[in-house]
């Protein structure tokens, strides 16, 4: 299939793939609302979304009927309701917000002091490439759900720091169409694939909760791995909970946190570096 590649909201988006892995299926329906002024932007969305603008949440809307996530518009700001969640607040994302942390910094020990290029092929909400990006790596994050994908590029749309525009750019499509379309490998990719829950009793994080819902369960972990072990120039990086076992064998490292490690492979030997 031939790579090419659209403006969507002032971003660069992939197509050229099938559209049915991406648009909002039956079991993540979404609508989206608006203010006047956000009107261009909505119906923008709408088309790659394949979603209806409502005007009202009335009950009998018939185009809210089977709509699970309210996405809404208010000045080119947006946030994501779970319509069967009233009491849950409104979902925004904000990139200018960095991350907190003390002493070594175990996902950057395992991305490298050296790295100067990182792909994130399991993007989601970006916290760990925008992580990545503001301690000056050039990172490209790519997500291939369209809701997620949506949210996340409006939201770097507003990054502050100049510096951090600069270094970070996101991108819709496929992880392993987008390795597949690449001129040069980077240093590092790094990967985050969902894994399940330990236990149903606990509690997940907002944002992991709501990812869980849109994304669902991963289906091409195991090809992404294998891809990345092929294209990444010095170290591939597989995210996974204490409990979790490897992705795949062959581990030549690992740094940890309180609740996840950072499992650290060595890929075929590339040439060449990602610009």
């Amino acid at each position: 299939m031939t790579t090419s590649f659209v403006t969507l909201f002032g971003w660069i988006i992939l197509t050229g793939i099938s559209r049915s892995m991406y648009a909002a299926n039956a079991k993540t329906v979404i609508a989206i609302k608006c203010d006047d002024a956000s009107r261009r932007l909505a119906n923008e969305l709408a088309a790659f979304l394949n979603a209806p603008i409502i005007e009202q949440e009335h009950p009998l809307n018939t185009k809210l009927r089977d709509t699970k996530f309210l996405l809404e518009i208010n000045h080119d700001a947006l946030s994501l309701r779970v319509l069967c969640q009233p009491k849950l607040k409104p979902f925004c994302l904000n990139f200018n917000i960095a991350r907190r942390g003390k002493g070594k910094d175990p996902l950057l020990r395992a991305i490298g002091a050296d790295a100067r290029s990182v792909i994130d092929a399991t993007a989601g909400w970006c916290a760990d490439a925008l992580h990545i990006a503001r301690h000056g790596a050039q990172v490209l994050a790519i997500e291939q759900n369209c809701i997620v994908a949506a949210l996340a590029i409006q939201a770097a749309k507003h990054i502050a720091k100049p510096g951090l525009r600069h270094r970070f750019m996101l991108m819709y499509g496929n992880s392993i169409d987008v390795l597949d379309s690449i001129a040069q490998s980077p240093d590092v990719i790094y990967l985050d694939p969902m894994y399940p829950e330990k236990n149903k009793n606990s509690a997940p994080r907002k944002q992991l909760m709501l990812l869980r819902d849109i994304v669902g369960a991963p289906e091409n972990s195991p090809q992404l791995f294998e891809r990345a072990m092929a294209w990444a120039k010095h170290r591939v990086v597989v995210k996974r909970p204490h409990y979790a076992p490897p992705l795949a064998s062959g581990r030549v490292g690992e740094t940890r946190s309180k609740l996840v490690r950072f499992d650290i492979y060595k890929p075929q030997v590339k040439s060449g570096a990602f610009n």
